[in-house]
C-alpha cells in the first residue's frame, strides 16, 4: 500500500459550522474497479482533512487542508487501506462526501463484513452532498447530477478528463508494470474528485436556503400584483426561478421573491362541521345550529357540505398547505383556495415560514 500526502490551500464558499464542528468534518471518497465488492476491489481511499483550529469562532475564506490517499498497490493491501482509513476517523463526527450514502459507505461496510471487521460509521454523521442535489434539483440548473456536471454548474474546473471505466483499465495496466505514467491519473483523479468537494459546498446552501428562517424584507401590492420580499441568513451561489399556474418565484444571493395575481371579489368559507349549521337560502350562507334555531323552518334547512359557508368579498391570495390561516373558495370543491390579504401579517415570522415552505412545497423543494 502507497500512502500519498499533499498539503492543498482551498477556498471555502460554505460555513462548514452549518454541518457540524470544522475540526471534526471529514471529506473522502474512493475508487474501486467495479459496483460491489463481490466481484471488484478497492484501490484508493482519499481522505481530506481541514486544518482549523478549534477555538476559532470565525473560518477564514480560504482553508489549508491535508490530503491523504491510501493507495492499493494489491488485492492484497485492501484490509490495510480500510483500516488506515478508519484510524483517521477516530475523532471523526461529519464525513462529507458525494453519492456515499449509497455506494462509498455500503461498498466499505460490505468490505468490513468481508474481512470479518467492524466500522465506525453508525456514529458518524453522513453529509451526502449528491442527496441534497437531488432534493433542490428545481433550482438547481443541472442537467445531470454527477460530480462533474454539478461543479460545472458552480464553475469548478478540473484537470482530470477521465471517466470511471478508463481509470479501472488505468489501474489494471498500473499493476501490470506500476508505471508512473499510470498512476498519476488515478491519484488525481481521485484527489479533483475530494477537492471538488468542498467547491461543491455551496449546493448544501440551496437546503439551507429553502428549508431556513425569513424575515420580510419589501411588498409591491397593487389591484394586478402581489410581490413580497424576505430575507434568509443564507445565501445560493446561483440563482433561480420558478412558476407555475398560481405563483413565480425568484432566488437570488439571501433574497426570496414572491409574486402571484391577487384575487379581488367574493369567496366562501366552508365549515367542516357542516352538520352543525343551518343553511338559509334568502341569505346564501349558513349560520351555527345555536342562531339558526331561532330562524323560521321554512327560511332553513340543514346545511349540507356544499353549502356550509359564509361569503366574503374581499382581496384574496392563492393558498398554500401549512399556513392555519382560513382558506377562502370561489365555489365547493375547487382545487385552489384563497387567504384573504388581510389576514397576512408579514411580521410574523412563524406565518412567514410556514407560507414559503408552502409555496416551495409546490414546486418539490420542501417536504
Amino acid at each position: 500500500m502507497k500512502t500519498i500526502t499533499k498539503d492543498i490551500r482551498l477556498k471555502v464558499d460554505y460555513d462548514l459550522k452549518n454541518i457540524g464542528a470544522p475540526e471534526k468534518t471529514i471529506f473522502f471518497d474512493i475508487e474501486t474497479t467495479g459496483l460491489s465488492p463481490e466481484n471488484s476491489e478497492l484501490y484508493i481511499i482519499g481522505v481530506l482533512v481541514p486544518q482549523i483550529n478549534a477555538k476559532s469562532n470565525t473560518l477564514p475564506d480560504t482553508v489549508y487542508f491535508k490530503l491523504t490517499q491510501f493507495f492499493s498497490e494489491s488485492i492484497s493491501d485492501e484490509l490495510d487501506l480500510v483500516n488506515s482509513f478508519f484510524a483517521m476517523l477516530d475523532e471523526c463526527e461529519v464525513l462529507v462526501n458525494f453519492n456515499g450514502d449509497s455506494f462509498d459507505i455500503p461498498y466499505i461496510k460490505k468490505v468490513c463484513r468481508h474481512y470479518n471487521i467492524k466500522h465506525p460509521f453508525e456514529k458518524i454523521k453522513s453529509v451526502d452532498i449528491y442527496k441534497t442535489a437531488r432534493r433542490k434539483r428545481a433550482v438547481i440548473n443541472s442537467f445531470r447530477f454527477n460530480q462533474k456536471s454539478l461543479e460545472q454548474f458552480l464553475g469548478v474546473e478540473r484537470r482530470d478528463d477521465f471517466n470511471g471505466k478508463e481509470l479501472i483499465d488505468i489501474y489494471n495496466l498500473y499493476l501490470k508494470n506500476y508505471e508512473y505514467n499510470f498512476f498519476e491519473p488515478l491519484v488525481l483523479h481521485n484527489e479533483e474528485d475530494i477537492t471538488g468537494l468542498v467547491q461543491l459546498l455551496p449546493i448544501l446552501s440551496y437546503s439551507d436556503f429553502t428549508e431556513g428562517d425569513f424575515k420580510f424584507s419589501s411588498k409591491i401590492i397593487n389591484k394586478d400584483c402581489f410581490e413580497v420580499a424576505f430575507k434568509s441568513e443564507y445565501r445560493i451561489p446561483k440563482p433561480f426561478s420558478l412558476k407555475n399556474d398560481l405563483y413565480s418565484v425568484n432566488g437570488k444571493d439571501n433574497i426570496i421573491i414572491i409574486r402571484c395575481c391577487p384575487y379581488h371579489g367574493e369567496a366562501k368559507f366552508f365549515f367542516e362541521n357542516y352538520k352543525d349549521y343551518y343553511f338559509l337560502p334568502l341569505e346564501d350562507m349558513a349560520v351555527h345550529k345555536s342562531i339558526g334555531r331561532f330562524v323560521d323552518k321554512s327560511a332553513r334547512e340543514n346545511a349540507s357540505k356544499s353549502t356550509a359557508y359564509t361569503k366574503k368579498n374581499s382581496t384574496f391570495i392563492p393558498a398554500c398547505m401549512g399556513c392555519g390561516l382560513k382558506t377562502f373558495y370561489k365555489k365547493y370543491n375547487d382545487s385552489v383556495g384563497y387567504f384573504e390579504l388581510h389576514d397576512f401579517d408579514f411580521n410574523n415570522n412563524s406565518l412567514v415560514k410556514s407560507f414559503i415552505k408552502g409555496i416551495l412545497s409546490m414546486f418539490g423543494l420542501v417536504y
